[in-house]
């Protein structure tokens, strides 16, 4: 089965430490008060990162792996890193499936 570019960017990654996400196009973010305010003006919604999720989306710029934004939190939060990889992993799923997040890794890929 061959699967159109639409469909397939559609259907989440296997999202791993060495994958490198990045906020989707058109997404608008500000960081207020510690939390992260994103909008998609798409799908007209609004979502409301607590603090831990604004440092994460803050790292988040096409660049730092997940990895690499593990390692940053671990610094500065208390926690088992395998704790804070699963966390986060999750977290950033999370925000592909709502296409707030896609990945620099897979740009170009067919």
């Amino acid at each position: 089965m061959v699967l159109t570019s639409h469909f397939r960017d559609r259907i989440a990654p296997m999202i791993t430490l060495d994958s490198i996400p990045v906020p989707a196009p058109g997404i608008s973010s500000r960081i207020m008060d510690g939390e992260a305010v994103l909008v998609h003006p798409g799908r007209g919604e609004v979502k409301v990162l607590n603090r831990l999720g604004a440092e994460v989306w803050k790292r988040l710029n096409g660049v730092r792996t997940v990895r690499d934004v593990v390692e940053e939190l671990i610094l500065v939060y208390t926690v088992d890193q395998a704790v804070l990889e699963a966390d986060v992993t999750r977290f950033i799923e999370s925000l592909h499936t709502r296409e707030l997040v896609t990945f620099a890794d897979l740009a170009g890929r067919s």
